[in-house]
């Protein structure tokens, strides 16, 4: 049954993450990341709507702007793993 499955994970996970109600989880850490992922959110919300009107005053069409947005992916992934072997020094 996987939801029984889920579930039993789930508990797993509270109990590894809290025990005698106290969290092993920074919440320092945990506020400085939400913080990073919201300014990060806002910037790309904020460049996303403009991008066809800029692409088109350059001469551009969807797929350049299709492009531009799989590029900004392609190089989110490829450079995660340096962020956090930097993160974690």
């Amino acid at each position: 049954m996987p939801g029984l499955r889920f579930s039993r994970l789930c508990w797993r996970l509270f109990i590894t993450f809290y025990k005698k109600g106290k969290p092993r989880v920074p919440m320092r850490g945990l506020v400085v990341l939400l913080v990073a992922l919201v300014i990060h959110m806002i910037g790309f919300g904020m460049v996303i709507p403009v991008m066809p009107f800029l692409l088109r005053e350059l001469g551009g069409d969807a797929a350049a702007q299709g492009f531009l947005v799989s590029l900004f992916s392609l190089f989110q992934l490829l450079s995660a793993p340096l962020w956090g072997a930097l993160a974690d020094n």
